[in-house]
């Protein structure tokens, strides 16, 4: 292990804090990429195995992990190269925009990052802007690769849901096929200006979820932007996973020829250093890493972490309310979901859907909750309980789900489902004396 002192922080994440710091014994700056608790005997031993692969791929478009530091408080964190910023603060920044070329340049940088690690097995999990870096120089390194501390840290799901895998948020399978899906979120944003799925104005976590499961992207288009590459940038985001490109090497392959060769004059020449990373830059200070503006919610009871609820799908945490009463002699409020009248996507009306959740059977520490649907729909199952947070629960295609609860909480239930046209909801269904109004 490895210390470091006079940690200056740069950025905050769902899950790790990102610093510029000193190493202790030979005084040089790094960035350091800190958790909340100190890495286990497990989570080390898979991060170097990790380390050791990428470093026998050895491709300059890797940021590796250089060590594993151990902070004076007893938390770990992992060092890597300084870098000068993300891919995110230069997109979200006012100062310049991306085009076509600049695409394929960061396209080409991630491609090259992918083939490497997948070539020896090592899985991103995650790509995203925050965790495509630049240098100084312009050019573009991923970081952030590997599955030890993503699963050793989980991030809640709705962080960067607009760059994750519907496969992914289906059972929490990490590939490299989802990985290439996020470069291909990686480049519809950056081509199109929005990502897939962007945000709606007062939309619901679980409704987007659903969006994100059921319904196609939007095909990029545009004038001066190569078939071949929208070609590509649409089969990247396939909903299913073996209709995605076979491999990141053939897409590297694909963008380089398309900036080099003669037959594309538009963008014949070297891979470029993306205009936009040439804006000037706010003088002292240098950014390692970004994130959005949603933080991941605090859990507030330990269960939602528990192996069978991680089993039966990802949990949301809801930001938009509707009022669950409690008896007469309880007159507090406690937030729980919003409910919508179904909205058809297409031109043709959906037919009326009957969602019914059937009564929960309350076993103390978990609830078993049922439900019928007249129609095939995704699921997911809101979950209200007093004194905490909302959660939504993926319950994919199935009728059923266990979920653990606090034995001492109330709790409200609602099932939605959606058959990617309209979102149908079922009326609440109360444990313990709640009372569930919407």
């Amino acid at each position: 292990m490895e210390t470091v002192i006079a940690p200056r922080l740069l950025a905050s994440g769902p899950v790790a804090s990102v610093y510029a710091a000193t190493l202790a014994d030979t005084g040089a700056e790094v960035a350091v990429k800190v958790y909340a608790e100190r890495f286990d005997r497990d989570t080390t031993e898979w991060l170097d195995r990790e380390r050791r692969a990428l470093a026998s791929a050895a491709v300059p478009q890797v940021l590796p992990v250089d060590g594993i530091v151990e902070l004076p408080d007893g938390r770990s964190g992992v060092r890597m190269r300084l870098c000068h910023g993300s891919l995110a603060d230069l997109l979200s920044s006012a100062v310049g925009s991306p085009g076509v070329r600049d695409a394929l340049g960061v396209g080409l940088a991630i491609a090259r990052a992918l083939a490497a690690a997948h070539s020896v097995g090592v899985v991103h999990g995650g790509i995203t802007p925050h965790n495509v870096l630049w240098h100084g120089s312009g050019e573009f390194v991923v970081s952030d690769f590997g599955l030890s501390l993503r699963e050793r840290f989980p991030r809640d799901p709705t962080h960067a849901l607009e760059f994750t895998a519907p496969e992914t948020l289906r059972d929490d399978s990490r590939t490299t096929a989802s990985d290439l899906y996020g470069l291909g979120a990686v480049l519809h944003t950056m081509l199109t200006g929005a990502p897939p799925f962007p945000r709606r104005t007062g939309e619901p976590p679980s409704e987007r979820i659903l969006r994100v499961l059921r319904e196609q992207v939007p095909p990029v288009r545009g004038e001066g932007v190569p078939h071949e590459l929208a070609d590509a940038v649409n089969r990247l985001l396939a909903k299913d996973p073996a209709a995605r490109p076979p491999d990141a090497g053939e897409l590297a392959r694909l963008f380089e020829d398309l900036l080099t060769t003669p037959h594309h004059p538009t963008f014949a020449g070297p891979p470029p250093v993306p205009s936009f990373v040439d804006a000037p830059r706010p003088p002292g200070r240098t950014l390692v890493h970004t994130t959005d503006n949603t933080a991941a919610p605090k859990r507030t009871a330990r269960a939602w972490r528990t192996p069978a609820l991680i089993g039966a799908g990802l949990v949301v945490a809801s930001l938009v309310a509707v009022p669950l009463l409690l008896p007469d002699d309880e007159p507090a409020k406690i937030p729980v979901a919003a409910t919508t009248t179904p909205k058809p996507t297409t031109s043709t009306e959906p037919a009326q859907v009957t969602l019914v959740l059937d009564p929960p059977a309350d076993q103390g520490d978990h609830v078993e909750l049922t439900w019928q649907a007249d129609r095939e729909l995704d699921f997911t199952v809101v979950v209200a309980g007093e004194g905490i947070q909302n959660m939504f629960l993926v319950a994919h295609r199935q009728h059923s789900l266990r979920v653990p609860v606090d034995p001492g909480r109330r709790y409200c239930f609602q099932v939605r489902g959606t058959d990617s046209r309209a979102v149908y909801t079922s009326e609440p269904v109360p444990v313990r004396g709640a009372r569930c109004t919407l």
